[in-house]
């Protein structure tokens, strides 16, 4: 196998932005009614995702500025009123409403999201997807950041404890410890700047997770592990280049050097597993691993763009979707 490292490096060096000028909707009709509704489809795997109602209100002038030469609020303003009042970055919008003046005078829309956590590695015994609050975009979004990170923090440790037991090489036993610490001091990156945003970092609590046999433990690493911890650390690079956020861009040199190191310590922990594994259980993982990259890329494809983007750096969808169909290849 391809180290880790140098896998990133051909991706990224084969994945750039491009401008484009956004086509999407152009030849839609200008929608003639007062009211407005329009519904997506978004994955609502309960496991995956939750979902987040929030309404915007707004100024009679402000909303004008978002009506056509008709005076009508076309669908692509419409989402354009959840993806830069309402929506943090990554968020996918399920739907926006325009639901008429309220009883202050304001015009409110109502928009619809779920968001998917694809993180990192996570805990067994801890949800992915945890709604979090803020007083900024930021502060919500390191909340989030921080969740994911102390995850792993016992994911890992949960992970060589799981190791020890099936008697795996002591060398990856280290490693597992090595990438726990490691989690901690990225913890704690995040923690910090969600407070410095006026923000709280979510407490977690994590159970017992029941033991799971060899082949349980191979296709928890196999998607945990080798897909989306791989993906989150390619994307972490992204970001250490192009965050604008000077806090982003000088932790995630830190993160991605060591998400780096977790991605490729998860392909050789898989490669251990694999070989105990039995053929039709061979099969299986690869199917789930097949399986994770459509997640992945689905939730690529309909990731909303909003400022933050920009600030968090971001890849685009489209070249989010690019970098996960070169993973998968």
């Amino acid at each position: 196998m391809v180290p880790i490292s140098i896998m990133f490096s051909t991706i990224l060096g084969g994945c750039t932005e491009k401008e484009t000028t956004d086509t999407s909707n152009t030849t839609s009709p200008a929608y003639q009614t007062d009211l407005v509704d329009h519904t997506y489809e978004c994955e609502d795997d309960e496991d995956w995702c939750y979902q987040e109602v929030t309404t915007v209100t707004l100024e009679i002038g402000e909303f004008e500025s978002y009506l056509g030469i008709d005076n009508q609020l076309s669908e692509d303003s419409c989402l354009d009123i959840c993806i830069h009042q309402s929506v943090p970055a990554n968020y996918n919008v399920c739907g926006c409403s325009y639901d008429g003046e309220n009883d202050l005078g304001d015009l409110s829309i109502t928009c619809i999201t779920y968001e998917c956590a694809v993180e990192g590695r996570g805990h067994g015994d801890v949800q992915k997807a945890q709604q979090v609050s803020g007083p900024t975009a930021m502060a919500r979004w390191f909340a989030r950041a921080f969740h994911a990170e102390a995850s792993s923090v016992g994911a890992f440790l949960q992970l060589q404890s799981e190791l020890t037991r099936h008697h795996a090489p002591q060398e990856l036993l280290v490693r597992c410890m090595q990438a726990a610490k490691e989690e901690v001091m990225h913890a704690r990156m995040m923690s910090k700047y969600c407070a410095d945003e006026g923000g709280k970092a979510p407490t977690l609590e994590f159970g017992d997770v029941p033991d799971r046999s060899l082949f349980e433990l191979a296709l928890d690493n196999a998607v945990e592990g080798c897909i989306f911890e791989t993906y989150a650390a390619l994307r972490a690079h992204y970001q250490a280049k192009n965050a604008q956020d000077t806090r982003v861009r000088k932790m995630m040199k830190v993160i991605a050097r060591d998400e780096t190191k977790h991605a490729q310590l998860a392909w050789d922990i898989h490669q251990w597993l694999f070989a105990q594994l039995n053929a039709e259980q061979q099969e299986q993982l690869k199917q789930a691993q097949k399986d994770a990259y459509i997640q992945l890329q689905k939730s690529a494809d309909r990731a909303a763009m909003s400022p933050m983007v920009a600030q968090l750096g971001l890849p685009s969808p489209q070249l989010a979707k690019d970098l996960c169909q070169r993973l998968a290849a």
